[in-house]
């Protein structure tokens, strides 16, 4: 027999000997309790006790209640003998080594342990964040001073004068723009907590209020804005019902003169780049926030957009929501945190946006997909909002897209040249060509106008024309019709930021006062 018969045999034979043990015990205690019974019950000709009966004593209850039933423990030994008869393995010629072996198999398996709960160790202290730097402080109004420098990437600061209450904001990768308000001077103590860590220990700066207003104010984590864009905010910038028809019919008016001159069914497309102060209105400090509640009330591009694509709508008239799609990505570093202007994040994001209904028209034209692009982060100087605070050292994190294919376009290139390197807001008009080619037939032709914004968007538009001409890029060019006649191009498109439309939307009609 097996090794594991003779043990499975040897344990069966231990069970058998207790129980019969076991029977022989209760079958004894159960004469005795008969008996007793028998004859208690014979002499008092009670009736039978059941559970309902609980007036019985207590005494009665237990004599009939405790006796053994033999067809339970008939029942239990059968059914302990099929568990061990289950287990039983074809013979072999294995043998045990020794009959301790087998009793103590027999004794061990017939003990059941539960298993011994240990306390887990104790947990390991947290990495500690490393002490945040301040790089220097500047007043950007009279009671408001920011405070700017570096930390661990996207650590949350938390920071508190001796006059003010305890806030926290997060850095935007290594850097950190924070605003407190006071009046005469004050300390602050800041320190910084990363994920997973620890908090960091505090460090201290002296601050004074009082300084000049700037055209700059703070938000929560880390963003900078455009003072004058406020308005835009608490709504102050809308167009009327009637300014809004008045605008729609007047386009659709230039649009049958340009094509006309075109001879081709020439399109018009408006790229309306929404306010950073708009996109990110639910991140301002209580003295804002309480005025606004945190809303993105209607500017006067944003309603320029919804009445194109509703009552206004002409199919020749191509006006994106890029409102929508800028929420859909505001947690991305679609703008700059010291610049006024969107990053080529967020242009690229405009230009794809272009590019699908483009597409339409043009099967060849298709944005390129962001997976064709490496995205290189880059610690850059900071921009045109750092200059407005008249400081040199304030720096931010900003994404660059490399293209990895080779047909960009003439444009594109451009800003990679070793002339412009890096840089945060804008690039020098001057250095664009006023012509952007790609040797494709099937791609279709464009004519384009913009303010600043076009810096970043005009390289990834590029892309997607065999011809794409630089009319104008500030404010204030007014469409050449003559230019159009003699390009004849498939599309004009429009490039302008949302501060820069008024009330009275100007700045989409008054372009063409000349046609």
């Amino acid at each position: 027999m097996k090794h594991t018969d003779i043990k499975k045999s040897l344990k069966r034979t231990l069970c058998g000997a207790l129980t019969v043990l076991c029977i022989f015990s209760c079958a004894c205690e159960s004469s005795d309790v008969e008996s007793t019974s028998d004859q208690t019950l014979s002499e008092t000709n009670a009736p039978e006790i059941t559970a309902k009966d609980t007036d019985a004593p207590l005494e009665d209850t237990q004599a009939v209640t405790d006796r053994p039933e033999t067809d339970e423990i008939t029942t239990q030994i059968d059914t302990t003998t099929d568990v061990f008869e289950s287990e039983t393995s074809p013979e072999s010629e294995t043998t045990p080594d020794t009959y301790e072996d087998v009793v103590t198999d027999v004794v061990t398996d017939a003990v059941t342990t539960d298993s011994v709960t240990t306390a887990p160790p104790p947990p390991k202290p947290k990495e500690k964040t490393s002490t945040p730097v301040v790089v220097g402080t500047v007043c950007q109004a009279s009671d408001r001073v920011i405070i700017y420098g570096t930390t661990e990437e996207n650590a949350l600061i938390t920071y508190k004068g001796k006059k003010t209450e305890a806030l926290s904001d997060r850095a935007r990768g290594h850097n950190f723009y924070v605003e407190v308000n006071g009046s005469g001077s004050d300390t602050i103590t800041l320190y910084a907590t990363a994920d997973g860590k620890s908090a960091s220990a505090s460090i201290s700066v002296d601050v004074s209020f009082g300084g000049e207003r700037t055209d700059v104010f703070a938000g929560r984590n880390s963003r900078l804005f455009y003072r004058p864009t406020v308005s835009f905010m608490f709504g102050s910038v809308q167009a009327s019902s009637s300014m809004l028809k008045y605008t729609s019919n007047r386009l659709n008016a230039v649009l049958k003169e340009v094509q006309k001159r075109t001879g081709k069914d020439t399109k018009l497309i408006y790229l309306i780049a929404p306010n950073p102060v708009t996109i990110y209105a639910d991140e301002q400090y209580d003295y804002l926030l309480s005025a606004t509640g945190g809303k993105q009330h209607p500017t006067a591009g944003a309603q320029f957009v919804a009445y194109m694509n509703g009552a206004g709508k002409n199919e020749d008239i191509i006006v994106p929501d890029l409102l929508s799609l800028f929420n859909q990505h505001k947690n991305e570093m679609i703008y700059f945190s010291t610049d006024t202007h969107w990053s080529e994040l967020g242009a690229y994001y405009a230009y794809k946006e272009m590019m699908g209904y483009i597409n339409k028209d043009f099967p060849a034209a298709k944005a390129h997909e962001l997976s064709e692009f490496t995205i290189e982060t880059v610690n850059c100087k900071g921009g045109d909002l750092r200059s407005m605070l008249h400081i040199d050292d304030m720096t931010e994190e900003t994404p660059f897209l490399i293209a990895n294919f080779a047909e960009t376009g003439d444009v594109y290139p451009v800003k990679r040249s070793d002339k412009i390197g890096y840089r945060i807001a804008g690039i020098n008009w001057g250095l664009y060509p006023k012509d952007s080619y790609i040797n494709n037939s099937s791609l279709p032709t464009a004519y384009a106008l913009s303010d600043s914004y076009g810096a970043y968007l005009l390289p990834f538009a590029g892309m997607g024309f065999s011809h794409l001409r630089l009319h104008g890029a500030n404010n204030n060019t007014p469409i050449d019709i003559n230019e159009i006649a003699k390009m004849k191009p498939d599309y004009i498109i429009f490039n302008y930021t949302d501060r820069n439309i008024d009330g009275n939307l100007g700045m989409i009609t008054h372009l063409w006062s000349a046609v």
